[in-house]
């Protein structure tokens, strides 16, 4: 197990993970070997970063905290047998506020926030009521985001399939959200083209560079002082940086988060459900390709800001006063 990283996003700040996190996240290492009998067979934990070794050595050897509270929630045993003390075609949305209601648990623990079930049980109620409760309810569990109006719009086609015995296709499901991929993927690949005859180009004067050298007569190097400077320029210069419009960029990230998450809750149905959610490698296929046009738009994002930045920056510059000495 190689950490790239012992740091998170919160949504806010850039902080440590926890001694907890690290241990579980450390502790797959674990796992390999564990079918063996061999008790020498075991994994290992690294760092990817020399400098976040000595930290991560020093969680993995620390002791777990202790807890002060924990959240419960109900078993689909539990939901088994209150559903069959209730009315028959009882929905699974009834039976998450009763629930909320009657159930009672003593400290340290504490019941976990049902209601946030309570949106995708209602949309499961009306598209799958014949369905076993313990389906429905797990079902209720997927990650999704509700609020979302092309998520649950999706969620219900993804219900429709399970309903009618077919296979979802996650290309389908996706609808207008892949032409948005696609879209991100063009730009993408006319700045990889952009990018590679720039490099060509340079690899190209470069070699002319030599035959000059090789050329003259007392093998020193007798090229012009600009084409000097220019070779050190293209030496040190950075490669451009992508030009995506900001708004079409931000906008397009919006969707294409929307997508991944899709592709998410897709992922986590296969394995519950896998007769209808079998297209697991189309999944996967279209989720890594989601990944990395997020990753350019962020990157066309952080470009446009930077230039904005300098932008507001030089006027500042040029209307300062003389210097005082």
């Amino acid at each position: 197990m190689i950490f790239t990283t012992l740091h998170k996003w919160n949504g806010k700040d850039n902080v440590l993970l926890t001694v907890s996190q690290i241990k579980q996240i450390g502790g797959r290492a674990g796992r390999f070997g564990a079918n063996t009998d061999d008790p020498n067979t075991a994994g290992s934990v690294t760092t990817m970063h020399s400098d976040d070794l000595p930290l991560l050595k020093l969680a993995m050897d620390s002791p777990l905290p202790t807890l002060s509270s924990a959240y419960l929630a109900p078993n689909t045993f539990l939901l088994e047998t209150l559903y069959t003390a209730l009315p028959p075609h009882t929905g699974l949305e009834t039976l998450y506020k009763l629930l909320m209601d009657l159930a009672v648990v003593r400290e340290p623990y504490s019941l976990s926030d049902l209601a946030e079930y309570l949106v995708p049980a209602s949309i499961i109620d009306e598209h799958c009521p014949d369905l076993p409760i313990r389906a429905r309810a797990l079902l209720s569990q997927v990650p999704m985001h509700w609020r979302d109006h092309e998520l649950t719009q999706a969620f219900r086609s993804m219900l429709k399939g399970l309903v009618d015995g077919v296979i979802c296709d996650p290309a389908v499901l996706a609808g207008h959200l892949l032409g948005v991929l696609k879209e991100v993927e063009t730009h993408q690949a006319a700045y990889n083209t952009n990018k590679g005859a720039a490099a060509s180009g340079i690899a190209e004067r470069q070699t002319k560079d030599r035959l000059v050298r090789q050329n003259t007569p007392d093998g020193q190097d007798h090229l012009t002082l600009n084409r000097l400077l220019t070779i050190c320029t293209e030496a040190s210069a950075p490669p451009g940086p992508p030009s995506m419009p900001l708004g079409t960029a931000s906008s397009m990230l919006i969707k294409l988060e929307v997508l991944h998450k899709l592709l998410v809750a897709y992922a986590w149905l296969s394995y519950r459900f896998p007769m209808t959610f079998e297209m697991k490698g189309s999944a996967s296929d279209l989720k890594n390709r989601t990944e990395t046009a997020i990753e350019f738009c962020l990157e066309c994002i952080r470009a446009m800001e930077k230039k904005a930045q300098r932008g507001r920056t030089k006027p500042q510059m040029q209307n300062a006063g003389p210097m005082k000495r």
